[in-house]
């Protein structure tokens, strides 16, 4: 019954944040809440979450992303027995950073797939982003789009070499690539 609750749920949040025209192109913030709802979907997932909200400083676009995400309810989201819980994290600290079960790449940090996914790997964590282009190569676990429609997008090799698992019932709301 949970598993069909959150996908229920999983499934409300697409379309309600699709129909209320709140994820537009340039939302940072509804990207991320649709992304990091996967984390709820992972096997074993539950309790707090730290996520490390992955910004260069030197990048307008992700500071502001990482700015958007931190100021809705400081990137705290709860996800069925998951809490997730933000924290910004500078991209050229990343590797020096403990304590995080995902991370989150805010736009503009294309240079930075490789170094992300090899954290996620070193650390058996999830990784997950707005650039569709980093899953597609295999550099993030999960991306997702909110405009022109939601789409969550699920790399399952970078899954494997993570060490990630989701649960079936999230299966059926991805693309899988």
């Amino acid at each position: 019954m949970i598993k069909n609750r959150k996908v229920f749920f999983l499934a409300a949040l697409m379309s309600a944040t699709l129909l209320s025209g709140a994820a537009q192109a340039g939302d940072p913030a509804k990207t991320y809440q649709v992304a990091v709802r996967a984390a709820g979907f992972v096997e074993g997932a539950s309790g707090t979450s730290q996520i490390g909200i992955v910004f260069d400083p030197a990048v307008a676009e992700s500071v502001a992303a990482k700015d958007a995400i931190m100021a809705q309810n400081g990137g705290s989201l709860k996800v069925g027995q998951l809490t997730v819980a933000a924290t910004p994290v500078e991209a050229s600290k990343l590797s020096g950073t403990t304590g995080l079960k995902g991370v989150y790449l805010t736009p503009g940090l294309s240079s930075q797939f490789g170094a992300v996914q090899a954290y996620a790997n070193a650390n058996k964590v999830l990784s997950m982003g707005a650039d569709v282009a980093c899953v597609k190569g295999g550099q993030c676990v999960v991306g997702a789009e909110t405009e022109p429609s939601v789409q969550v997008y699920v790399n399952n090799a970078a899954a494997g070499a993570a060490g990630i698992s989701f649960q079936s019932a999230f299966r059926m709301m991805i693309k899988e690539l």
